[in-house]
C-alpha cells in the first residue's frame, strides 16, 4: 500500500521588515509572504527561541522573544530550495532581529527578538493582520509597537 499524497503546504516565500516611526502608535512589521493560502499560525513571548528538534538555543537580539509557529507550511519548495533564513540584526528601537528555528514536517518556526524595560515581565502590545498581495502571496503582518 502507497501512503496518501500530502496536500500541498504554503510555501514560504519571503520576509520583509518595515519601520513605521509616524503612525500612531509606531510600531516596526514583519511580514511573512506564502505562495498558497495563509497557513495556521500561533505567536506567543517566550523566554528563548530554541531550534525545533534539536532544542538548541537560537540566538536572538534583544531581551524577549516573540515565537511563530507556521502550522501546515514550510519553508522550502517541492525541489528542496530553501526560503532565505537569514538572523538578521534590525536594530530597530523594539524589533530588534529575527532568527529561524525549524521547517519540518509542515511546521515552520521564527523567533522575533524584542526589547522590553530591562528587569521586567513587560509585553509589548504586537497586532496581526492578513493581506493578499496584489501578486497572489498570502501575507501574515506582525507589528510590533515601538516604546
Amino acid at each position: 500500500m502507497r501512503d496518501p499524497p500530502a496536500p500541498p503546504f504554503p510555501f514560504l516565500v519571503r520576509i520583509q521588515v518595515g519601520d513605521h516611526p509616524g503612525e500612531n502608535p509606531a510600531y516596526t512589521r514583519i511580514t511573512f509572504a506564502f505562495d498558497g493560502p495563509w497557513p495556521t499560525y500561533e505567536i506567543a513571548y517566550q523566554r528563548e527561541l530554541t531550534q525545533d528538534g534539536s532544542g538548541n538555543p537560537v540566538p536572538l537580539p534583544g531581551n524577549s522573544v516573540l515565537r511563530i509557529t507556521f502550522t501546515d507550511a514550510q519553508a522550502h519548495d517541492d525541489q528542496g530550495r530553501q526560503t532565505e533564513r537569514p538572523g538578521f540584526n534590525l536594530g530597530y528601537p523594539t524589533l530588534k532581529g529575527y532568527g529561524f528555528g525549524g521547517d519540518f514536517e509542515g511546521q515552520v518556526t521564527y523567533g522575533l527578538g524584542i526589547q522590553v524595560r530591562p528587569n521586567s515581565d513587560q509585553a509589548l502590545p504586537i497586532r496581526v493582520g492578513e493581506l493578499v498581495r496584489a501578486d497572489g502571496t498570502y501575507v501574515v503582518a506582525v507589528d510590533v509597537r515601538r516604546a
